[in-house]
């Protein structure tokens, strides 16, 4: 039978000295795991996925002019050893 402990973050059985422990209880937790493990996997994708297309943008940066209210796009280059600071009016 199930555990009346369970661990906070995905509720996997805490079995005490005195509770007996079931196949289906294990079959149970290995599922919740499994699926912990594939949503983290997903997570970590579209993290690095982001990354990778912002690393690829040459202006991945945006600004507001408080002035003209106008919205620009901004990066850094490198020119002839020396950095750049690109910009253009979206």
């Amino acid at each position: 039978m199930p555990s009346q402990e369970k661990t906070h973050n995905i509720g996997l059985n805490q079995w005490q000295g005195n509770e007996y422990i079931k196949r289906q209880d294990f079959v149970e937790d290995n599922f919740k795991i499994d699926e912990a493990i594939h949503s983290q996997g997903q997570q970590v994708q579209e993290v690095y996925n982001n990354l990778e297309s912002h690393a690829a943008e040459g202006m991945p940066h945006r600004f507001v002019d408080s002035g003209t209210g106008k919205t620009y796009k901004w990066g850094l280059s490198a020119i002839s050893g020396k950095v750049a600071f690109n910009y253009e009016e979206v």
